[in-house]
C-alpha cells in the first residue's frame, strides 16, 4: 500500500544528468551501491547467484511488509468510519471463493412487477424468478431465516431455507450455501436470489429462495442520520419524477442544463432539471397563463420566480449568459418561471457532500 508522490529532479546541464541518475538511483535502493563488484561477478565464472542477498525474499521481511500494510489498513478503517466487522465478512467471502462484487448472470424482473402481478394470487406454480436488490431487514434462527428485498420502492420478504439452499447449491455446484448466507451476509448487501413465489401463513406474498449470489457487499451500517437522509433522497426524486411527468403529460419537452435555443428551434413549451432547481420556459405566453398552470402542479409552498422575457438584448442586460447568448438567435418572446423543492426535499439535494453519500 505505497503512497505515490512525484520526484523532481534538478541538476546543473545535461552533462550531469547521467550521474545525477546513478547517484539517485542508488539512494532509491534501484542500483547497488557496489555496481562495479556486480557486473565483474556476473562475469566471473565462479558467481554463485546463491550467495546473493535475496532480502526481499526473506519470510521475515514479508511479514514485516504485512503487518504494515494491515497497520495502515486498520488506520484507513478507522478515517473512513468502517466497521471491521463487515471487512472480515467480505474477506471470509472471499477465502470461500466467492466474489462480493459481481454482476447478475441471469435477466431479473423488478419486485415491483411481481407484485403488481401476484399480489391478489393465493395458488403458484413452480416456475422460479429471479429478482435482485437490497436486503433491508435480516430475522430468524436456526433452520430457517427471513428476509425484505427491496427493489426501488417495492419490496417483497424472501423465506431462506437451510435445506433447499443447500440443496440447490449441491445440485448446481454453487458454493453459495445456508452457512454463508447465515454468517456472511448482512443488512444492506445487495444480492440477486432466484426462487418460486409462495404465501407465508400470514398470507405475506414471499419469494422462496432457492439459490443467492451477492452482488455487492456492504462496507457499513447506515447510522440513524444516514436514513434520515435516505428518506428526504427518496422525497426528493419522487417530487421531481412527479414534477418531470407532470410537465411532459402537458407536452413541455425537457432539455438539458437551460437550453434556451430549445426555442429558437420550434420548440414552444420546454423544462429543465439541475440539482433542486428548475426552469420552465413557455413561448407567446404570459406570465398568469405559465403561473396558472404551474400550480396545479405544484404543492402550495413552492415559491416561484416568475418573469417574461422578450427577444430584445438591450432589455435583458442583467439575463444569465446563457440566455443572452440564446437571445441573438432569435428567440420568440415567452414566459419563465424557476422555483426549488421545498426545503424539507432539497436538504439532501444542495448538499454536495451528502450528494456523494
Amino acid at each position: 500500500m505505497p503512497e505515490w508522490r512525484t520526484r523532481y529532479i534538478c541538476y546543473d546541464n545535461g552533462g550531469s544528468l547521467t550521474s545525477v541518475l546513478f547517484a539517485i538511483g542508488q539512494a532509491e535502493g534501484f542500483v547497488p551501491t557496489n555496481i562495479f563488484s556486480k557486473i565483474k561477478s556476473f562475469f566471473s565464472r565462479d558467481y554463485d547467484p546463491r550467495t546473493e542477498n535475496r532480502w526481499w525474499k526473506k519470510s521475515d521481511f514479508i511479514k514485516k511488509v504485512h503487518r504494515l500494510e494491515e497497520n495502515k489498513r486498520l488506520e484507513l478503517l478507522n478515517e473512513a468510519g468502517h466497521d471491521d466487522s463487515y471487512l472480515k465478512k467480505l474477506n471470509d467471502l472471499r477465502e470461500n471463493g466467492i466474489p462480493p462484487f459481481s454482476l447478475p448472470d441471469s435477466e431479473t424482473e423488478s419486485v415491483e412487477t411481481l407484485r403488481n402481478k401476484f399480489e391478489s394470487v393465493d395458488e403458484f406454480d413452480e416456475k422460479e424468478y429471479s429478482i435482485h436488490g437490497k436486503l433491508i431487514s435480516l430475522r430468524g434462527r436456526g433452520a430457517m431465516q427471513f428476509a425484505d428485498l427491496a427493489d426501488n420502492q417495492a419490496k417483497i420478504q424472501l423465506v431462506i431455507k437451510r435445506d433447499t439452499l443447500n440443496e440447490y447449491a449441491e445440485l448446481e455446484n454453487r458454493l453459495e450455501n445456508f452457512a454463508i448466507w447465515k454468517k456472511d451476509v448482512t443488512v444492506g448487501d445487495r444480492v440477486l436470489v432466484k426462487g418460486t413465489l409462495m404465501r407465508t401463513q400470514t398470507g405475506e406474498l414471499s419469494l422462496r429462495v432457492n439459490s443467492w449470489k451477492m452482488l455487492s457487499k456492504t462496507l457499513r451500517e447506515l447510522t440513524d442520520i444516514e436514513k434520515i437522509d435516505h428518506t428526504k433522497f427518496i422525497e426528493r426524486t419522487e417530487y421531481l419524477s412527479r414534477i418531470r411527468r407532470d410537465l411532459l403529460s402537458n407536452r413541455f419537452v425537457e432539455v438539458d442544463k437551460q437550453d434556451y435555443l430549445a426555442l429558437a428551434a420550434g420548440y414552444d413549451k420546454v423544462f429543465s432539471i439541475q440539482n433542486s432547481k428548475v426552469t420552465v420556459l413557455w413561448a407567446y405566453q404570459s406570465i398568469e397563463s405559465l403561473k396558472n398552470l404551474l400550480s396545479n402542479l405544484l404543492e402550495d409552498e413552492v415559491l416561484m420566480d416568475l418573469s417574461e422575457v422578450f427577444p430584445d438584448p438591450e432589455a435583458n442586460e442583467d439575463a444569465l449568459p446563457e440566455l443572452e447568448r440564446a437571445l441573438s438567435y432569435g428567440l420568440p418572446a415567452f414566459a419563465m418561471a424557476e422555483f426549488y423543492l421545498p426545503t424539507e426535499a432539497a436538504d439532501l439535494g444542495v448538499d454536495s457532500e451528502n450528494e456523494k453519500k
